[in-house]
């Protein structure tokens, strides 16, 4: 009779994120994240069949985390624009926890993200500012909320990632 482990899923994330975060991205292996968990290398190919889609795997569950800090942090903003630097507080906090394993990952031959993927975060962002917006009455055009995500997003990947610096043409979009 095969064992059943109880959240072997989420011990499998757990794992290789304390591998990635502890270590780095070359050290996780499909095989050492199995002994650790106590099964067989096999049974980890079954919910993540490479190491690439471990490590997605383990992104997206922390993705959909700051997804949710975005929500709360918008609610609880006074305004359009604490609560778009609240999401992008939380957009750094995230991008700067997988740059390493994002760089050490490219640095392998591996290949930069999809325009879908891509696209799909703009969405993802750009629902939690049409929330914000709406709250606020500052919705300018039904665009805005993905032109201020896509934005989000490349201000995040400067290295100055400062927000400050495009604050008045914020101001000027959220008035």
């Amino acid at each position: 009779m095969p064992k059943i482990i109880l959240n072997l899923r989420e011990n499998i994330l757990k794992e290789s994120k304390r591998i990635l975060k502890t270590e780095s991205y070359d050290k996780l292996t499909v095989r050492r994240v199995a002994k650790t968990c106590g099964v067989a290398v096999g049974t980890v190919y079954n919910y993540f069949p490479s190491k690439e889609m471990l490590t997605a795997g383990v992104m997206l569950d922390d993705w959909q985390k700051s997804l949710e800090q975005m929500r709360k942090a918008a609610e609880a903003a006074s305004s359009s624009m604490e609560g778009l630097e609240q999401i992008y507080a939380v957009l750094l906090e995230f991008i700067s926890e997988y740059t390493e394993t994002w760089d050490q990952y490219r640095a392998r031959g591996g290949k930069a993200d999809s325009p879908y993927r891509h696209h799909i975060l703009v969405e993802q962002i750009a629902d939690v500012i049409r929330t914000l917006l709406d709250r606020s009455g500052d919705t300018l055009c039904v665009r805005l909320p993905a032109f201020l995500a896509e934005n989000l997003l490349i201000l995040a990947a400067d290295n100055e990632r400062d927000l400050s610096s495009v604050e008045p043409i914020l101001g000027k979009l959220l008035n």
